[in-house]
């Protein structure tokens, strides 16, 4: 236990259902120095991301772990999602008009179209037979540990997608279940931990109540009313008052 402890304090170890948290703490405490030079050297940035990205491809770099070495989320690959996003917050106005172009989404639908048939020929068998071996080896085993380039693709395809389907000025935004999920998103860190919790207590629940349809629904939906409360009281808690209390 000693060893265990020392090695989940300084995030080389990893229980059960914290695969993530190693990499959201780490990249949270990085981000304020990431922040900085986004903010004076964006693309410059974006671009030392993408290059570590494929250096890491390249060579197989890694963060040491323990006890076996493996990161779910090796945080030198997946780093570059976190400052994708935060480089678009910055400078995303420039290519918005391209991203929202209809030959942007006519390629992202394509490749999502391309990887959903590729993704039922692994549980299909027919399906499975007319896929070329040579295309099969291509897209599997993909590495979900460094960011295979392939999931990357994916991801950049659903958010393409999702910039034509949800429009920033969509009034489905301020519905309360989005505003709930929006509150979740801006506490991202104390959520996940909450929801680490949440997912051992429900474990317990079906191991020692009930396993039925109606306790799994039960459970989930107390769940996210759980996570989007605290949300709630996080956010206001950290609102300040505008009128500071006067000592005298």
């Amino acid at each position: 236990p000693g060893a265990t402890l020392a090695h989940a304090a300084i995030l080389q170890y990893r229980s059960v259902n914290t695969d993530v948290l190693p990499i959201f703490v780490l990249l949270h405490l990085l981000f304020a120095p990431l922040l900085w030079l986004l903010l004076r050297v964006p693309n410059l940035t974006l671009g030392a991301s993408l290059a570590l990205y494929t250096l890491v491809h390249v060579f197989g770099w890694t963060v040491a772990a323990w006890p076996n070495s493996h990161w779910a989320f090796n945080p030198i690959t997946w780093q570059l999602l976190v400052v994708l996003g935060a480089w678009w917050m910055i400078e995303g106005k420039r290519i918005q008009p391209w991203v929202t172009s209809r030959t942007a989404l006519v390629l992202a639908v394509l490749f999502l179209l391309f990887s959903l048939v590729i993704a039922l020929s692994w549980h299909i068998k027919p399906l499975e037979e007319r896929i070329p071996q040579a295309l099969a080896k291509l897209f599997y085993p993909l590495d979900k540990s460094n960011l295979d380039p392939l999931r990357l693709l994916h991801f950049l395809g659903m958010a393409i997608l999702a910039a034509w389907l949800v429009p920033r000025n969509w009034r489905g935004l301020t519905t309360p279940v989005m505003r709930g999920a929006i509150r979740c998103g801006e506490n991202s860190l104390p959520i996940y931990c909450l929801g680490v919790l949440l997912a051992f207590i429900s474990h317990m629940a079906l191991l020692d109540i009930s396993n039925g349809i109606a306790m799994q629904i039960a459970l989930s939906v107390g769940g996210i009313a759980a996570m989007i409360a605290a949300a709630a009281l996080l956010n206001l808690i950290a609102v300040k008052p505008r009128r500071q209390p006067r000592l005298f």
